[in-house]
């Protein structure tokens, strides 16, 4: 009798502890929350990036931090030198893995510099940290530097410290509103939209969604065609070619030919 005693015991204190443990996380998740407007983006002919509309709530006397990222991948890419200290040419190739296509990082400018603070680690110390490198041996701080200036170019990845503003407290609520610029060369498919409340340099909270990407239209065949009906698309592809050659050579006819 004591051994089930003990045992129901044990039993009820176990269920009491997961309890308190699982309504304090409820009580957390609904202080934090926030709404993607629109959650999808539909990429049609004549799309050329836009925005998403952020708003939410994080408990009051915290500061808010959105991370848009996904699709992780491997990224081959070439690395250039000087040849007897004279011609630039590639001299190998090195290998970028586990690194996302897009990674975003939105926030008040009072959150600037402490983006990467250690503790926190949300922007790019955090991917460089994450990231993978062949062969080995090769300098990983300046390859990062390098793979991040090239996709800030096209708009993939970023910081914004200005992209995010508070619009006032209620209710022992912080309410925010902020904007998610999407380039355009962000591509089909699902990422992940996450949402950090911290204080005094510790994220307290934490919330996510899926932002999607889809292509409608001309797009959309096109992207159906080239990898469900190769042959076909292939053959269309040729006979464009031509179309369009023969159409040059109808344009510049008499004017010394096509330049």
């Amino acid at each position: 009798m004591d051994v089930r005693k003990h045992s129901l015991l044990y039993i009820s204190v176990s269920f009491i502890f997961l309890f308190i443990i699982s309504s304090a996380y409820a009580q957390q998740t609904s202080d934090i929350s926030f709404k993607l407007v629109p959650n999808l983006i539909k990429i049609g002919t004549f799309y050329n990036g836009t925005t998403v509309e952020v708003t939410g709530k994080i408990p009051a006397g915290c500061k808010a931090v959105l991370r848009l990222s996904g699709h992780y991948t491997h990224i081959n890419l070439k690395k250039k030198g000087k040849i007897g200290g004279l011609l630039w040419m590639n001299i190998g190739d090195v290998t970028i893995g586990n690194v996302p296509e897009v990674f975003l990082v939105i926030s008040s400018s009072d959150m600037e510099n402490k983006i990467d603070d250690p503790a926190l680690n949300l922007g790019y110390k955090f991917l460089e940290k994450m990231m993978t490198l062949e062969p080995e041996g090769e300098d990983k701080g300046f390859i990062f530097k390098e793979f991040v200036k090239l996709l800030e170019e096209s708009g993939t990845y970023g910081i914004y410290p200005n992209n995010l503003n508070y619009v006032g407290d209620k209710e022992g609520f912080r309410e925010f509103k902020a904007i998610i610029p999407i380039p355009p060369k962000m591509k089909q498919g699902s990422y992940k939209v996450e949402l950090f409340a911290i204080k005094d340099l510790k994220i307290v909270g934490k919330d996510e969604q899926d932002l999607n990407l889809k292509q409608v239209g001309f797009p959309a065949l096109v992207s159906k065609l080239a990898f469900d009906y190769s042959l076909i698309y292939g053959i269309g592809a040729v006979v464009i070619a031509i179309f369009a050659g023969l159409l040059m050579g109808i344009l510049f006819k008499g004017k010394g030919g096509a330049h």
